[in-house]
Formats: structure tokens, C-alpha cells, sequence
């Protein structure tokens, strides 16, 4: 039972100790994610290539894709490039469209997006410019 106070760690390893497949399969995920951040991909596909066929079938038809977009994921792990900083800026032009569900001018709206992202330019003489502009 869970009455005392445990920790993160010995709440993961109870719940593994529940399933000898669960535990095999988190296990090759933490590999996984190791070649993810360790950036090695010939690790990351060698761990992929040697999934234990112990594991059921639905869980290991999951990581076909990954031999699929094989080159895509090549180029991944070695571009240092990332589209997380306009997918942060789509997202929070998303969030500003659903509370105000719509502004009268798009300047206004313009404006918000602008602000939001902080963006280098704002001074205060160029806020009156912009919003006429």
C-alpha cells in the first residue's frame, strides 16, 4: 500500500515490480530516451533494431515508424536547428484568437502578438506608430 511517504523512484520501482513486461518495456524506452539526449544516433537506431521480440506485438509495431523516417530522424540528431521557438510563437497567437475571439482592427491584433513576444523594436514612441500604421 501506499500509507507512507515514498519517493518518486521507489513509487516507479513498486510499479514495475507489478509487471515484468511493463518493466522490460520501460526499460527500452529509457534507452531510448538516453540516445536522445546523449544525441547519439547510432545508438538510438541500434536500440530500435534490437527491440527483445519478448515485448508484446502492439508495443513494438509502435517503433516501426522510427525505422520508416530513419534519415529525418538522422537529421534531427545532428541539426542543431529546432522549430520550437515558432511553434511557441503559433501557439501563443492561438491563445490570444481564443480569449478575445476576434478583434475589431487587425492592428490590434497585430499589436497583442507583438507584445506577447516581447518584441525587440517595442519602445514607447513606436507603439502609436504601429497601431496607426
Amino acid at each position: 500500500s501506499f500509507k507512507t511517504y515514498l519517493t518518486h523512484a521507489q513509487i516507479l520501482d513498486r510499479l514495475l515490480d507489478y509487471s515484468p513486461v511493463l518493466k522490460q518495456a520501460y526499460e527500452f524506452v529509457q534507452e531510448l530516451r538516453y540516445a536522445y539526449r546523449q544525441r547519439d544516433f547510432e545508438l538510438f537506431m541500434e536500440v530500435i533494431h534490437h527491440i527483445d521480440p519478448s515485448l508484446p506485438e502492439w508495443f513494438r509495431k509502435k517503433f516501426d515508424i522510427f525505422k520508416t523516417y530513419q534519415n529525418g530522424i538522422y537529421q534531427a540528431f545532428t541539426t542543431p536547428y529546432s522549430n520550437g521557438i515558432t511553434e511557441a510563437i503559433n501557439n501563443h497567437i492561438k491563445v490570444i484568437k481564443r480569449i478575445a475571439y476576434g478583434y475589431r482592427r487587425f492592428s490590434y491584433f497585430r499589436l497583442r502578438i507583438l507584445i506577447i513576444q516581447h518584441h525587440s523594436r517595442w519602445q514607447k514612441k513606436n507603439v502609436k506608430k504601429v497601431v496607426n500604421g
